[in-house]
């Protein structure tokens, strides 16, 4: 059963001003990105498709903020074709792991199979997973996990999945201090679930509290992939929006 949320005034007051903190990360930073993943971007073998979208994902930028580094346990959760599941895995490098979890719930869309097992077959440090959001089983203890463009979908009516068990697993899963990174397009603030399931987007103030009802502690915001030309009321996958959507970056930590 979808949890349902409903923010007090007082509360979307005191979301609002926390947030209002974000920190930007700007592309003149690219001088003081860690060479791991710099290398991992500028990759020739990641496949054109992918990196013909970095100028719109700023995949530098992201990885940057997201405070990765190389020996780390990830989960992509999510994952996918893997654009990002390549990413993680060069930076996370030989003493790391990249768990690229992708749900049954999606079986339908992956017509030829679980789409990450291809990455996995071509790299030693990447392990695909076909399981339920449900429940995200993953082999190891991590030290961090990312939901990157997906965290919506969790909500989407026809899936019925349970988003507050997949955050209370994630959280079980991460490593005390281990991290929570998730990405989205922007809903109206204060809108709720109103808009997953025909926009694709959804409220920031609300994943914001579902996972923090998980346990974890929010640690960050960042506005790097803001659009302020987005008027937020277009669904994401139209041309005219597609790549350009508003969208928000939080990053949580489970307690130590």
């Amino acid at each position: 059963m979808v949890m349902k949320i409903k923010l007090s005034t007082f509360c979307v007051l005191t979301l609002l001003a926390s947030i209002s903190t974000a920190t930007n990360v700007e592309s003149s930073d690219n001088k003081h990105m860690q060479p791991e993943i710099k290398k991992a971007i500028e990759n020739q073998s990641r496949p054109e498709k992918d990196r013909q979208r970095d100028i719109d994902r700023k995949p530098s930028e992201v990885m940057f903020f997201s405070g990765i580094k190389p020996g780390d346990i990830v989960a992509d959760i999510g994952s996918a074709g893997g654009y990002y599941t390549r990413i993680l895995s060069d930076i996370v490098g030989p003493k790391g792991h990249v768990y690229g979890f992708n749900g049954i719930e999606f079986a339908r869309v992956f017509k030829n199979g679980n789409p990450t097992d291809p990455i996995a077959a071509e790299r030693e440090n990447v392990t695909s997973i076909m399981g339920t959001f449900n429940d995200p089983i993953l082999p190891e203890s991590i030290d961090m996990a990312v939901i990157i463009l997906i965290y919506h979908d969790t909500h989407l009516t026809q899936l019925n999945i349970d988003t507050a068990s997949m955050n209370n697993a994630l959280f079980d899963a991460l490593k005390p201090g281990g991290t929570l990174m998730i990405i989205d397009h922007k809903a109206e603030m204060g809108s709720g679930l109103r808009d997953v399931d025909k926009l694709h987007r959804i409220d920031k103030l609300y994943v914001r509290e579902e996972i923090e009802n998980a346990g974890f502690r929010f640690i960050d915001e960042s506005n790097i992939l803001n659009h302020p030309n987005d008027m937020l009321n277009t669904m994401v996958m139209m041309p005219n929006v597609r790549g350009k959507s508003d969208r928000f970056i939080f990053k949580f930590m489970k307690p130590e």
